[in-house]
Formats: structure tokens, C-alpha cells, sequence
């Protein structure tokens, strides 16, 4: 079982037949701040191969930002990627000087992303940097 996104510790587990996904969380070490585990089903049972991804929980107008990453501005929070500068995408795991300026080519050559996934669409960074930024960025 692949457990991704907000948990304590990211990874491949090996779980029983039948577990939940609620197992497969505690497994990773429960979940990180800033999780949004009530959107997804705790009871469903896991299947072999598959992947369970905790979301990150989505601020609203009158909520809390949950801390991510300092931005230029000195705020912290996540970076949304349709207006964050080269420095502030640099500061994300896996995201170096070439990568950051093609993502900064990219949205203007092509316009604001729609979603965090129009990275890899696009063939800016490898699936597995996607997952490991996924938590710390936003699409405003």
C-alpha cells in the first residue's frame, strides 16, 4: 500500500487484506498538520497495489491558513503556483533554478495552471516531486 500526501511518514507499507484505509494511515504515522482526512473514506477496504492519498485541507475565508513555506512577502503559507516568483518555487522539495524558471516560463508563455497536476502535464517535474510539493502548493 502507497500512503502519500499529508501523513506523518510518505511510503510503501505492507498491510493485510482487508484493512482499512484508516489502517493504512496510522501505518504512516497518522496524519500531518494541516490533513483533511474526513474527505476520504476511512472505512473503505484497501486492495493490493493501490494508494491512498491524505489531502491537505482546503482554507476558506473565515479558516486559519495552515504554514507551509515562507513566500517573498515574509507570510507563510502554501505557495500558490500562479503567482509565487522563481525564489519562492525554489524553496520547494526538489524544485532547483532550471525548474523554477520554467515554471515561471511556462504560466506565462501558457497562462495561470488550473490544478497542482499541470505540472507533470506539462512535463515540468517528475511525478514524484509532484507528490512531495503537492502539500505546499495551491492553485488560486
Amino acid at each position: 500500500m502507497h500512503v502519500a500526501g499529508a501523513v506523518a511518514n510518505p511510503g510503501v507499507y505492507t498491510l493485510n487484506a482487508g484493512d482499512r484505509v484508516a489502517e493504512a494511515i496510522a501505518a504512516a504515522g497518522g496524519t500531518a498538520q494541516g490533513a483533511d482526512a474526513d474527505s476520504l473514506n476511512l472505512a473503505a477496504r484497501l486492495k493490493d497495489e493501490s494508494r491512498v492519498v491524505v489531502p491537505t485541507a482546503r482554507p476558506t475565508a473565515s479558516a486559519a491558513k495552515t504554514p507551509a513555506l515562507p513566500t517573498a512577502s515574509g507570510q507563510v503559507g502554501p505557495i500558490n503556483l500562479n503567482s509565487a516568483g522563481q525564489g519562492e518555487l525554489e524553496k520547494l522539495p526538489g524544485i532547483g533554478p532550471v525548474t523554477a524558471a520554467k515554471i515561471v516560463e511556462h504560466r506565462s508563455k501558457y497562462g495561470p495552471f488550473k490544478s497542482i497536476d499541470d505540472l507533470s502535464k506539462a512535463q515540468l517535474v517528475s511525478a514524484s516531486t509532484l507528490e512531495r510539493i503537492r502539500p505546499l502548493v495551491v492553485v488560486r
